[in-house]
């Protein structure tokens, strides 16, 4: 119970984080069907890294940055897309992260993405809390950094 209210009051006072500049957090996503993944999530069969950009709330921009697929396909290979969630200014992070939180995972549920890295967070249990939770963490740091 204790630890629940820890966590409760944690977010709460998360709910106050207002990014004043413009924010990049990277997100790295170790999957083996990379290219539908990135179909998925952009909305689209064509994309160009660095270039291609899907609006998921207002304020945040996922991009495309790189997309790695082995050329050998085997058990143990695996591919990686690298995308940058792109953070606006005057944004108020959990209402926008919600709903980020919830399109990462309603893209990446059924796929077999085996990790996500959000900045240096790596999370293997995939789920809408842990993206959440996790963005809201580097999103706070990344802020601080900025501030000082």
């Amino acid at each position: 119970m204790r630890r629940q209210k820890k966590l409760s009051k944690s977010l709460k006072l998360q709910r106050t984080i207002k990014i004043e500049e413009k924010m990049e957090l990277p997100i790295e996503i170790k999957a083996n069907d990379v290219i539908s993944i990135i179909r998925d999530i952009f909305d689209s069969d064509t994309w160009e890294p660095h270039k291609t950009e899907k609006a998921v709330a207002d304020g945040i921009t996922i991009r495309c940055e790189v997309a790695l697929q082995p050329l050998v396909a085997s058990i143990d290979s695996q591919a990686f897309l690298q995308i940058a969630l792109v953070v606006g200014k005057d944004v108020l992070l959990p209402i926008t992260v919600t709903i980020l939180s919830n399109y990462l995972y309603d893209k990446l549920k059924e796929r077999s993405a085996k990790s996500i890295k959000i900045g240096d967070t790596y999370i293997t249990q995939i789920n809408v809390q842990q993206i959440y939770q996790t963005i809201i963490i580097e999103a706070s740091r990344e802020k601080d950094k900025i501030d000082n």
